[in-house]
Formats: structure tokens, sequence, C-alpha cells
């Protein structure tokens, strides 16, 4: 698995040390340095995948660092996170402007380095199954293109008319779809019959695509049940971010299911354990043990998919 390269920039050692153990522990690959001329160096041929700087460095700020960065096209969408030991509530509103991604206190190490462990990086592999719904054949390949770079497998429909038996058939962990398309039934037709399908298919999360400028036309797209939508012409990187985030909430409520089965399957394999060392009857005794390797076997397997990526 690839190591995520990190670069912090701050002028207490200290810190330094901490940063990079933390971010070593987590499995990243961090280069520390005490000064903005010192990143500028390391950074001059080579690339991050997060820049992190204290708020004041040695010889500049660390927003003015940060405003240098983003004028850099290498380095205009990477993340920037920022250190502070300012207890200022607006600093965070101060420091935005100048395109820093996320604040922290100095003293929130450990939030810190959660939030990078789980940080949704456009790079990173993927894993699920969308349906496409798209007319128009180039913006069909280029999501497609996008989508299937990440890691994602891709089922393309033309018009919703189509989409829809395949929905019906199919399992899915994201629907994408334009919002107007050919065809006797449009986008939204498409959301609203998704919704009314009966089961957990019926909560497949939806991202609209749509040219709508206008307010309402886009409040209608999300009462009729879209989760999120993005607004054409596509840029990949907010595409991309939208799509992980999507399939993150999916993913957490499926854990959470796992986890609540789980623990279920154990309270009654513990029971059936309990029932195995008293005196059963041999017939009941063995029924009893065909029960409890079947609730160790669905314990195993929702522990395996609530590991998989």
């Amino acid at each position: 698995m690839k190591r995520r390269k990190v670069l912090l920039v701050d002028g207490s050692a200290t810190f330094r040390e901490i940063f990079m153990q933390g971010m070593i522990e987590r499995r990243f690959e961090p280069t520390v340095v005490a000064s903005s001329g010192e990143a500028m160096r390391e950074l001059a041929d080579q690339s991050y995948d997060l820049i992190c700087s204290a708020m004041h460095l040695p010889d500049i700020a660390g927003t003015a660092l940060c405003a240098t960065l983003r004028r850099d096209p290498r380095f205009a969408a990477t993340p920037f996170f920022l250190f502070t030991a300012d207890a200022d509530v607006n600093v965070q509103q101060q420091v935005l402007p100048e395109g820093v991604t996320e604040v922290f206190h100095r003293n929130e190490v450990a939030e810190l380095f959660n939030f990078i462990a789980h940080y949704p990086f456009d790079d990173r592999n993927l894993s699920g199954r969308i349906l496409l719904v798209e007319d128009d054949a180039a913006l069909r390949a280029l999501v497609t293109g996008m989508l299937q770079r990440h890691g994602l497998q891709v089922v393309q429909c033309t018009d919703a008319d189509a989409a829809w038996p395949v929905f019906e058939l199919g399992s899915f962990d994201l629907v994408i779809t334009d919002v107007v398309l050919t065809g006797q039934m449009t986008g939204l037709q498409l959301v609203r019959r998704i919704r009314r399908f009966m089961g957990p298919r019926g909560e497949t999360p939806i991202l609209a695509m749509t040219g709508f400028e206008d307010v309402a036309r886009r409040l209608e797209l999300f009462r009729s049940g879209i989760n999120d939508y993005i607004a054409k012409p596509l840029l990949e990187q907010e595409f991309m971010s939208r799509v992980n985030n999507l399939l993150l909430a999916r993913r957490s409520v499926w854990t959470a299911i796992a986890r609540d089965c789980g623990g279920r399957l154990r309270d009654i394999r513990g029971e059936l354990d309990a029932l195995l060392a008293s005196g059963l009857a041999p017939a009941q005794r063995q029924h009893a043990l065909s029960a409890s390797n079947l609730a160790q076997e669905l314990e195993r397997t929702l522990a395996e998919s609530e590991a998989m990526p």
C-alpha cells in the first residue's frame, strides 16, 4: 500500500519529533523542516500529499507560506493544515481565505493524527459499484474515466428508462444521474422511483449532475431524494470528493449495522455455549452445536466485511 508523503514545517524540534513519530506509526512518510525556506527547497523537486505548518515560523507566517504555495499549480489543491497556539475562535475565519484547509490547536495532536488518518485524499483507491445514467456520450465517457481511475466499477446507461430495470436487478453502492435526460423518464423521476423502492436498495445514495442555477430547482432535487449534487461543468477533484463522501457515509452505516449484528451474534453464541455446557440430550446438543457454529461463521463473515476497504 502506498505510504502518503507529509511535510511538516515547524520551528519546534519537540513538535517535529512528536509529529514524525505519530505519522510513522500511522504508516505515513513524514518529512520535517524548521522554516519556510527549507520547505520551499524541499518542495522544489518533491511532491507531497499533505503539507502542515505552524502559524508562526522563524522566517514568515504559515499563512504566507500557504498563499505562496497556492500560486504554484503543483500545490494549488494540496491539503494544507495549520497549527496555532492562539485561542482566538476567529482564527479559522481569518486564515481560510489564504487557502488553508484546516486549523488545529497545537494541543490537539491526537485529533490531528486521527483527522489525517481519515482524510479523503483525492487519489485514494475506492471500492464500489456505480450506476451512471447520462445521455451525453462525451460526458458519460469523462465521468466513467474519473470513476474507473479511482478503482470503481461503473455500469453505464444512456437514459433513465434503461437504468431502472438495471437498478431493479442489480446492487449498487451509488447512483449518479443527470437530471435532464432523453427518453420518457427524467433523472428526477428516476430518483423518485428509487426512493419508493422497498428495502435497503431504496436508500442507495444518489448524486445528481445538473446545470440548474436556480436555487428552487436545486431544492427540488433534495426534496425528491438526492443525497448530493454537482454542477456542470464537472471538476474532477470536486466530483470525486463528493463521490468519496457518499461512499464513506454508506459504508459507515453498514459498518454500524455489522457491529450491532456481530454483538448480537456473540450474545447468542454465549447463550448456546452455556447450553452446551449443561446436560443436553444428544439430539438437542447436536442442534445447539450446529447453531453455535453457524453464529460463529456469521460473526466471522461480518468481521471480514467490516475490514474490507
